[in-house]
């Protein structure tokens, strides 16, 4: 709603904070408002002070003219001097007056517009109602990471909420009114801005049009739809789908771990052929994916002054709310997932949580040992388990391991050697598909974008969205770091992936 000056009728000026984005560049910032809020409150004093001597004044007249009738009109000293009371008390309530007067002129000049700011502002593009049928190939690589012919599979599969005519009524985040989109439109949007990593203000004045403020509401609906649509498909419990596959994963490891591949020697800088694991039979490998722990930073939460005005103290608890997030060990503010992935390039996760965990503190959380070792019991033919490889940290687990580790006085043997160098060339598939999302999605690079202390935060929610969408890529066009190109492992179809 727009504050007008009730004496003027100009237009009042509102926070940065609080103004929408075509009006900020005429918004009071702190130091403004700081300003503002001192002179309102010597403007109130002043007021209060001379009504109190007004209120003393006319308590002065009332008492002098009470004293001329009880003496029939004689001035006598007593009348004298309540007459110089009164004249004194009016000439302080006067001089209040006045300056309470100038603290509201100097109001109206930091908080009211004047007439050529009111009808200077941002003229948005018109809205270009992006529909994926206008863009060309180029565009959609470029905008989105997919091709027309897979964004209108992503669109149907998707099967946004939208009425006969293909829109959706969107709440504003102040629910007083709806913003009506075409669901192309915040389909096109969402992944556009996941994949370029631009602010709003950016995608609508080059690829969108109309103000960019609308949204702030649209994007937020469309990633926490995707979040619930597909999160037991994200999760874990997405593993039962693939479990009959796990001997057909574990070959597909142990191929590639069992080949011959070319190493530098560190000493003669020379490039040798080193050998796998072939020692180990293919029907004795147990090892069906890959798992790690991924950090990623966010805006530090907690942070700035809590009031626009100099001085002005922290956040209530600020030291909690920044401790609660951050991580000792990467020095960083932020979320840690812990992901599972497969050979054919397929991820799944839990979390995104608190930095402050670490990626064994996940594992206990997530209760992933014991829900492999249940979703296998009695599976497999002689009570055979299948594992997940991951770093040292995961050890002393039934269905996760990790390399061997030396005993006091007991050394690796060379085979157990081998076996460590041989697990981790293929292990680091699962740090290649880090890079993949980053690689697809540059949202992940600008940790601006990552907020977790705001009123209707969507951090969470907008990582798990990105390991969907990297997911559907690789379902697509394989995966870099596994599929054909690693452990020859065809991923599903997007078809049969993306059932919920």
């Amino acid at each position: 709603m727009v504050q007008r000056n009730d004496r003027t009728g100009a237009r009042r000026r509102r926070r940065v904070r609080d103004a929408p984005v075509s009006q900020r560049i005429f918004s009071l910032h702190a130091a403004e408002a700081g300003d503002l809020h001192t002179v309102q409150l010597l403007w109130s004093l002043c007021l209060e002070q001379a009504f109190t001597y007004m209120t003393y004044a006319m308590m002065c007249f009332q008492i002098r003219m009470m004293l001329l009738t009880a003496t029939g009109g004689i001035v006598s000293p007593h009348v004298t001097l309540f007459e110089q009371l009164f004249q004194l008390l009016l000439t302080y309530a006067g001089s209040q007056a006045a300056q309470a007067n100038y603290y509201m002129l100097v109001d109206e000049s930091i908080g009211d517009y004047t007439a050529a700011e009111e009808n200077d502002h941002v003229v948005w593009p018109a809205p270009m109602r992006r529909r994926i049928h206008q863009l060309t190939e180029r565009e959609a690589r470029q905008m989105t990471r997919f091709t027309k012919g897979q964004l209108r599979t992503l669109y149907a599969l998707f099967a946004l909420p939208t009425d006969d005519t293909g829109h959706v009524n969107i709440q504003a985040g102040n629910g007083n009114e709806n913003y009506r989109f075409h669901g192309e439109e915040v389909f096109l949007f969402a992944l556009t801005k996941l994949a370029l990593g631009q602010d709003n203000i950016i995608l609508c004045m080059f690829f969108f049009g109309g103000a960019p403020q609308r949204w702030s509401s649209a994007y937020p609906w469309f990633l926490r739809y995707i979040d619930n649509r597909y999160a037991d498909l994200l999760s874990f419990n997405g593993l039962r789908r693939y479990v009959h596959l796990f001997p057909y994963f574990a070959r597909c490891i142990w191929q590639k771990a069992a080949s011959w591949r070319k190493v530098v020697d560190p000493l003669t800088g020379n490039v040798v052929w080193m050998p796998g694991i072939f020692h180990i039979p293919w029907y004795s490998f147990r090892f069906f994916g890959f798992i790690d722990g991924s950090y990623w930073e966010t805006c530090t939460p907690g942070t700035g002054p809590h009031g626009d005005y100099e001085g002005a103290q922290r956040h209530p608890d600020w030291y909690m709310i920044q401790r609660a997030v951050y991580s000792g060990y990467k020095r960083i503010h932020g979320l840690l997932l812990l992901t599972v992935m497969l050979p054919n390039g397929i991820t799944f996760l839990f979390g995104p949580c608190s930095a402050r965990r670490n990626d064994r503190g996940l594992v206990n959380m997530s209760e992933l040992d014991d829900f492999l070792d249940d979703i296998q019991n009695n599976l497999f033919p002689g009570g055979v388990k299948f594992a997940l490889y991951g770093d040292g940290v995961f050890h002393s687990y039934q269905c996760i391991a990790c390399r061997h580790t030396a005993a006091p006085g007991a050394p690796l043997t060379p085979l157990q050697i081998l076996e460590n160098k041989c697990m981790s060339a293929v292990r680091i598939s699962i740090e290649w598909g880090y890079a993949w999302h980053q690689n697809y999605f540059r949202i992940l690079h600008s940790w601006s974008r990552w907020k977790l202390n705001t009123e209707n935060p969507y951090a969470t929610e907008q990582l798990r969205v990105i390991t969907l969408l990297t997911n559907c890529y690789s379902c697509f066009n394989g995966n870099g770091a596994a599929h054909f190109n690693t452990f020859s492992c065809a991923p599903p179809a997007i078809h049969e992936y993306l059932v919920p």
